[in-house]
C-alpha cells in the first residue's frame, strides 16, 4: 500500500488544484462541488502569480544582459578617453597639469579602476566636469570618443538600473504574494484530499486509494 504525499513544488501545487478543476465536471458523486468557487479563485490566482514570477525572470535576465553590454561598453570609452588624453600629454600637446582637472595624478598616467560600476560612474562624472573645464582654455574637446557619448551611455545605463531596481522590486512584491497564496493552497489541497479520501472510506484502502487517485490524490509506495 501506498501513502499520500501532498505536493512539495509550486509546479506540483497548480497541477493538483489544475487536476481537480479538470474532474469537477464529471464528478457524479460531486465530492468537489462545494469547493468549486474556491478551488477555481486559487486556481487562477496562484497560476497568475507563478506566470508572473516566470515573466519578471526573464525581464531581469534580459535588464542584466543589456545593463551588461552598457557596462562594459562604457568602461571602454572612459578607458579610451583617458588614453588619449594621456597620448596627448606624452606627445606635448597638452600640458600635465591638465590631469588635475580630472581629479588625476599629475605625474601618473595609469588608467584607474573601472571595474566597480560605481567608479565607473565617478569616473564618467569627473570626465565630463574635467573635460568641461578644459575646453574652457583649451578650446580643442577630444573627440574619440567626446563627452557627449559618454554621458549618453551613462544615461542609457543608468536607466537600465532603475529599471532593474523596478523588476528586483516586483519580484521581491510578487514573492512574498506566493508565499501568502501557497499556504492557502497547501490547506485547500490537504482539505480537499481528506475530504476525498472520506468519501471512499468504506472501502478498502486499495480501492479507496485508486478512486481517490481520479481526483488527483497522489500515493507513492
Amino acid at each position: 500500500m501506498g501513502y499520500r504525499r501532498l505536493p512539495t513544488t509550486d509546479k506540483a501545487r497548480y497541477l493538483a488544484l489544475e487536476r481537480m478543476s479538470n474532474i469537477i465536471g464529471s464528478d457524479d458523486l460531486g465530492v468537489l462541488l462545494n469547493k468549486e468557487k474556491e478551488l477555481m479563485i486559487l486556481l487562477d490566482e496562484f497560476g497568475n502569480l507563478l506566470e508572473k514570477r516566470e515573466r519578471l525572470a526573464e525581464q531581469k535576465k534580459h535588464t542584466n544582459r543589456i545593463k551588461s553590454i552598457l557596462t562594459t561598453k562604457l568602461r571602454l570609452y572612459v578607458s579610451h578617453y583617458l588614453q588619449v588624453l594621456n597620448f596627448s600629454i606624452d606627445r606635448g600637446e597638452m600640458d600635465k597639469m591638465v590631469r588635475k582637472l580630472y581629479g588625476l595624478q599629475v605625474n601618473m598616467g595609469n588608467i584607474p579602476e573601472l571595474s566597480n560600476i560605481e567608479h565607473l560612474m565617478t569616473w564618467v562624472e569627473k570626465i565630463i566636469n574635467g573635460e568641461e573645464k578644459r575646453v574652457l582654455t583649451d578650446k580643442m574637446p577630444i573627440s574619440h570618443p567626446n563627452v557627449k557619448k559618454i554621458e549618453g551611455q551613462k544615461e542609457q545605463l543608468i536607466v537600465q538600473q532603475q529599471e532593474l531596481l523596478t523588476i528586483e522590486n516586483e519580484i521581491k512584491i510578487n514573492k512574498q504574494k506566493i508565499v501568502d497564496t501557497r499556504f492557502l493552497v497547501d490547506q485547500f489541497i490537504k482539505q480537499a484530499w481528506n475530504d476525498i479520501e472520506a468519501k471512499f472510506s468504506n472501502e478498502t484502502n486499495a480501492v479507496k486509494q485508486q478512486k481517490a487517485a481520479r481526483y488527483g490524490v497522489v500515493y507513492v509506495n
